[in-house]
């Protein structure tokens, strides 16, 4: 997913925050991010999961390995054993799978860990990941706005 990040322009970033004030903290609404001097987007788990997730279909390339066969030669006799039907539907399969969980585990971990919609009280800590377009590794500050 890290050569998806680069090819987009996408970032996923852990982030802390800790909120020294006096008054609850909600992204958007008196707080905003930056990246130097400019205000950057904080992209929702949808929007970031789809930019970077692993393509499923993809996988079933591996179906054209169906037709190979693994021959065997003793002398004048040759046997074959049809391999490609084992190999290919199980590598498209077991891909498959796995991307598609690691998908659904990237999305989860991005909705569970958003700073949208989310207040900060306090003396809180908060610990999340946010998708952000590229910003070229440039430092990331908080504004707050009363």
């Amino acid at each position: 997913m890290a050569k998806k990040e680069e090819r987009k322009l996408v970032r996923v970033v852990a982030v802390k925050l800790v909120n020294n004030t006096g008054q609850s903290l909600k992204y958007g609404y008196n707080y905003k991010i930056y990246s130097g001097n400019e205000e950057i987007e904080v992209l929702s788990a949808t929007r970031t999961t789809s930019y970077i997730r692993q393509s499923v279909p993809s996988y079933l390339l591996y179906l054209a390995l169906t037709p190979a066969k693994l021959t065997f030669t003793s002398g004048y006799k040759q046997s074959s054993f049809p391999l490609g039907f084992i190999l290919g539907p199980g590598l498209a399969g077991i891909n498959m799978a796995i991307s598609g969980t690691a998908n659904k585990n990237l999305r989860t971990e991005l909705e569970n860990n958003t700073i949208i919609d989310k207040e900060i009280k306090p003396g809180e800590t908060f610990y999340g990941l946010i998708g952000i377009y590229d910003n070229h590794f440039m430092p990331l500050t908080i504004k707050i706005s009363n």
